[in-house]
């Protein structure tokens, strides 16, 4: 979609450089018409006035007629662009309903089966066990709720009036911290101090985060460490997060921020497929970007970069 609009554009582009060559011409045209009319049904004495009439009226006439043409076909092209904008728009809305949907409906058949079935035994421990499942799917269809309204926040959100405070580096680790209730994250950071001053949404940086380095938890193995590193290169601040999972092929890389999408198909992980849709946004937001590496076998490493607050 951007490379088409980027060439509609260059197109339009073009368009407005043309009406005053193409007026040239229809003036010269228009001269050298007039010039045969006169001397074939005129007088040769009144060339030069003729001429003269002819270029005061039809060189300013050629020009604005022109001008309206061009405009009118960009007026057509932008409407053309807004449309396919809104389209595509359309598309992304309805997929997203039609996921959440499908997100929703699954927890509540849970729901209504642990019901049944509780209804249907005499058994307390059993009813007890039926009663902490249907609490534990209330409990998922809240945090999908939760997450939806994040992400639509998220979306109707602008970068120019996107709230950003001026903190040191070592201020967003206090938010790593609390992160570390298992005592598996390891924190490597070297002089702390000297790190730069960046622009964020602390809070908002604290999601993408959280999402980030639970999903290193989550699929690394309970006795492995989830690294988390933060440096600098060259303009960026870098969050630097590695686990040692099972890795992704390069097939499930190019999916993983999409929303709702699950490495396993059946569900059995923990989580709701939003959370990296979440993070790349919020860094997105930052003006920053991620880059996440991975192979079969050998873990994953997401890298955040968030631009120093002096280039923002």
């Amino acid at each position: 979609m951007q490379h088409m609009i980027t060439t509609k554009s260059n197109s339009l582009n073009h368009l407005f450089r043309t009406p005053f060559r193409t007026a040239v011409f229809a003036t010269a045209v228009s001269l050298l018409i007039a010039t045969i009319i006169d001397l074939v049904f005129l007088s040769p004495s009144v060339l030069g006035l003729t001429l003269l009439i002819t270029l005061v009226i039809a060189g300013p006439m050629s020009y604005l007629t022109i001008r309206m043409v061009v405009s009118l076909r960009v007026t057509i092209e932008d409407q053309k662009i807004k449309l396919l904008l809104e389209s595509e728009r359309a598309d992304i809305l309805s997929k997203f309903m039609r996921d959440a949907a499908h997100e929703f409906k699954t927890p509540l058949t849970l729901m209504s089966t642990n019901l049944y079935l509780s209804e249907k035994t005499s058994d307390p421990e059993k009813k007890q066990q039926y009663t902490q499942h249907t609490y534990d799917q209330i409990e998922t269809l809240n945090r999908l709720l939760d997450t939806i309204l994040i992400l639509t926040r998220l979306d109707r959100t602008d970068k120019s009036t996107y709230p950003l405070d001026r903190i040191k580096s070592c201020e967003m680790l206090a938010d790593i911290q609390t992160l570390n209730k298992s005592e598996r994250i390891k924190l490597l950071v070297e002089n702390a101090d000297a790190l730069p001053m960046v622009k964020v949404n602390l809070p908002d940086l604290h999601l993408a985060l959280k999402a980030i380095i639970g999903n290193a938890l989550r699929f690394s193995p309970s006795t492995k460490e989830v690294t988390v590193q933060i440096t600098t290169t060259g303009q960026w601040l870098l969050l630097q997060i590695t686990d040692q999972g099972p890795g992704m092929n390069t097939e499930t890389l190019q999916h993983i921020f999409d929303r709702f999408y699950r490495i396993d198909a059946s569900h059995t992980t923990r989580g709701l497929g939003l959370g990296l849709s979440v993070a790349i946004r919020v860094i997105e937001l930052h003006n920053g970007h991620i880059e996440v590496q991975s192979e079969l076998g050998k873990g994953t490493t997401v890298k955040a970069y968030l631009p120093f607050s002096r280039y923002l």
